[in-house]
């Protein structure tokens, strides 16, 4: 109860379900062995059926409400205790938890949808999971999409495919039966409703098939309806968690250079990091840490990390805004000036001409599939700018194309257009704010 009383000042984020999974799972702990759950056990049942709020440790509120658990904390872990960090329990709600046989199915909270990558390459490299990303265009918010959606979603119901959901809150609510796992059984198969408006569809339920819905923090804190969150199992889905020693000791000394970029410029007006570092968030240095070491493997310690180290600052550095570098303060950063700084940001990088900037990072940097964003205050590109741009880069105007993104209705007919075989793709839009 106190749990729920911390966390309802902010939102109703915990239910009776979670209380009711949290005593089965500790039940069945102590039943395996015939008798009481060791600490390890019971922490991670608190974990795994409390988990997804960043400003409570639910671990912590136990421990004060029963203090007999001290007792616990101090006794020798098994060999059989459960696994506490975030992947393992992820994935053990993925396989299907052999202690208690059925499991809750998963919403995972992300910082950003790029998170999604770690997700396929760390927990689901061995299933077989399909994605389905809800559009933004103006026409795929109609019901016939919705429909289309629901029915791509049952057929990884009935092949016990799993599927992850992000971005469709549009049609959440017609998969509530299936996430209460309210199942009718009928000669040996499950069967559960889902709901299309006033019309309910039958839909064969496979024995391995796992639901995860992926959702920003932000949006789930503050928009998500109480009883879809209550429904799931929630876990906070973080690139930092997936960190070894090396990337970790990388990421703090990253940290420390960030907020150092970060001090009052020449006017003694303090910055906000995400003015300086354009869509920066909590995730972007564990991102470009793991994106570097990816053919690293740490074996001489600190010269692989200082390796690592000036990469990723060069990387954050292209992310930064030019008046924030110009107006950046004399404060002098380890084995790095202000002048150091300045001489990479405006020398060896390219930011005031957007035909060198491609040619340096997809022509002479020799990358196959570079994706590229450029945010600027300028006017966006012309028929004659674009005219220019594709001649100076030496390619022929059939491989090249200018889109505007508005100009899309579809899904489909964006992705219609880029599979067409070219060379460069320019896509421009206009936005308001970068998160």
């Amino acid at each position: 109860m106190k749990l729920c009383r911390d966390t309802i000042q902010r939102r109703e984020f915990f239910g009776l379900r979670d209380f009711y999974s949290l005593i089965k799972l500790v039940y069945a702990f102590a039943e395996r062995k015939k008798q009481i759950p060791s600490w390890n056990q019971l922490k991670y049942a608190i974990m795994r059926n409390f988990g997804g709020l960043e400003c409570v440790d639910p671990v912590s509120v136990f421990c004060q409400q029963f203090e007999g658990l001290a007792i616990y904390m101090n006794r020798k872990a098994e060999d059989d205790d459960p696994d506490c960090s975030p992947v393992a329990m992820i994935q053990a709600c993925l396989d299907g938890d052999q202690i208690i046989g059925e499991t809750r199915y998963l919403l995972l909270l992300a910082e950003n949808y790029g998170d999604l990558n770690i997700l396929q390459e760390k927990i689901l490299a061995r299933q077989n999971a399909v994605v389905i990303f809800g559009s933004s265009f103006a026409k795929d918010q109609e019901y016939t999409q919705v429909c289309r959606n629901i029915n791509r979603i049952k057929v990884c119901m009935e092949t016990g495919t799993t599927v992850i959901l992000l971005n469709l809150e549009n049609l959440y609510e017609s998969l509530y039966d299936a996430m209460n796992q309210y199942y009718v059984e009928c000669f040996g198969q499950r069967f559960v409703e889902l709901g299309l408006g006033n019309h309910r569809v039958k839909c064969r339920v496979h024995p391995d098939f796992r639901l995860i819905v992926v959702a920003l923090k932000d949006m789930v804190y503050n928009k998500f309806p109480t009883p879809l969150i209550n429904r799931l199992e929630k876990h906070i889905l973080s690139l930092k968690t997936m960190l070894s020693l090396h990337q970790q000791n990388i990421l703090q000394r990253l940290k420390e250079w960030v907020e150092s970029f970060c001090q009052p410029d020449l006017t003694g007006t303090g910055r906000c990091i995400s003015d300086v570092f354009m869509g920066h968030h909590d995730d972007t240095i564990a991102a470009v840490i793991l994106h570097l070491s990816e053919d690293i493997c740490f074996e001489q310690g600190k010269s692989e990390e200082d390796e690592v180290f000036e990469k990723a600052r060069n990387i954050l550095l292209w992310c930064t805004t030019p008046d924030a570098v110009l107006t950046l303060n004399s404060v002098k950063f380890k084995n790095q000036t202000k002048e150091d700084i300045i001489q990479t940001y405006f020398g060896h990088q390219q930011h005031d001409n957007l035909l060198q900037c491609i040619k340096i990072n997809i022509l002479e940097g020799k990358k196959q599939n570079v994706f590229l964003q450029v945010t600027t205050h300028s006017k966006l590109l012309s028929t004659s700018d674009y005219d220019t741009l594709w001649k100076s880069l030496l390619l022929e105007r059939k491989n090249t194309h200018l889109l505007t993104l508005q100009s899309f209705d579809t899904e489909q007919q964006f992705c219609k257009k880029i599979r067409y075989n070219a060379n460069l793709f320019c896509i421009m839009f206009y936005f308001a704010n970068i998160e």
